[in-house]
């Protein structure tokens, strides 16, 4: 059957969400082809999406992905052969080897009877708050966007961020930041919730993501404060997005921000290098400083120009989300 490789290789490249970074279930780390769809489930996510290929197979992602983006034919066939998928172009030839049966449960999410419009805004907020979800396995429902009837809202201890909207919901619903993500990249315009999973939809691409059981702690008090205000100088913005580009991306994704009389620092590290950068500001308390996602910061930046810092503590609002994060001397950990 041939087919327009790039388009192929990108409705493909959209089921990455669901691949495990390891084989921890059978075929985990496989494309599994059926009925015309390709799907993929690491036990968290599944992801499924229209290929129009009539064969049953479950083809390793890694070398499939790969090839299909070096070949530099517009065109290609693929057809089981005997043990292994054949890719052919125009003067080449690949054969894939394929899995015996698909083993792997990618109908565990079931399918949803009734699906409903994603709220406007819910999508942007889910990507917003879920910058202060903690990286803690420890404290499994901190890892978690709680996504609530009248609210999106995210924290790790330190921090928290609330987004008051609408989302349809009648009971509240934990989902772990770690799954959510792939949701912003679909830009799903439907969403439905089956027993035990939260389901997207945008075209021929569906992903669902594992509910998480428990309760979710009352943070609003947390939201509420005094202090001064201080206003944010000029140039905050750019200041982030060049420190952002040295922040460990498999960690936090923090960068350090501190203030001391008269002068605002912003500052990032990883592997690859460090950054810092010092901006003059209109403030005149004691030395402090905080870690923030790159992205919240930038949010808060383009809705805000002031902040407000109390004992221990600093709050920002917009007309969209309200933030508050602990803060600390400037060479604590």
């Amino acid at each position: 059957m041939k087919t327009n490789r790039k388009a192929l290789l990108e409705r493909l490249r959209a089921l990455k969400p669901g691949l495990a970074g390891q084989g921890i279930l059978e075929q985990s780390v496989h494309i599994l082809f059926r009925g015309g769809r390709a799907a993929t489930y690491n036990d968290e996510v599944a992801v499924s999406v229209e290929v129009g290929l009539d064969f049953e197979a479950a083809i390793e992602a890694d070398p499939l992905l790969k090839l299909l983006a070096k070949l530099p034919d517009d065109e290609v066939e693929l057809a089981l052969d005997g043990g292994e998928l054949s890719v052919r172009g125009a003067r080449r030839r690949a054969g894939l080897r394929v899995e015996a049966g698909i083993a792997l449960p990618v109908d565990a999410a079931g399918q949803p009877e009734e699906w409903r419009p994603v709220p406007e805004g819910l999508v942007e907020a889910i990507g917003v708050v879920g910058s202060c979800c903690s990286g803690d396995a420890s404290h499994p429902i901190l890892r978690c966007v709680h996504l609530a009837p009248d609210r999106v809202e995210a924290c790790d201890s330190f921090q928290v961020c609330r987004w008051p909207l609408r989302t349809g919901l009648a009971k509240p619903v934990l989902v772990r930041r770690s799954s959510l993500r792939a949701v912003e990249s679909a830009k799903p315009a439907e969403w439905a919730l089956t027993e035990g999973w939260v389901h997207w939809r945008a075209g021929g691409l569906s992903l669902a993501c594992r509910r998480v059981a428990g309760e979710y702690p009352d943070v609003g008090p947390h939201l509420e404060g005094e202090g001064g205000a201080v206003k944010l100088p000029e140039g905050l913005a750019a200041a982030v997005d060049r420190a952002a580009v040295f922040v460990e991306r498999d960690a936090l994704e923090l960068v350090r921000v501190e203030l001391r009389a008269g002068k605002l620092r912003v500052s990032g590290r990883g592997p690859s290098g460090r950054f810092s950068e010092v901006l003059d500001v209109g403030y005149a308390g004691e030395p402090l400083a905080f870690d923030v996602a790159p992205r919240l910061l930038l949010e808060l930046v383009a809705l805000t120009d002031e902040v407000t810092i109390g004992t221990g503590r600093l709050l920002a609002r917009s007309d969209k989300w309200r933030y508050v994060t602990c803060t600390q001397a400037p060479g604590a950990e």
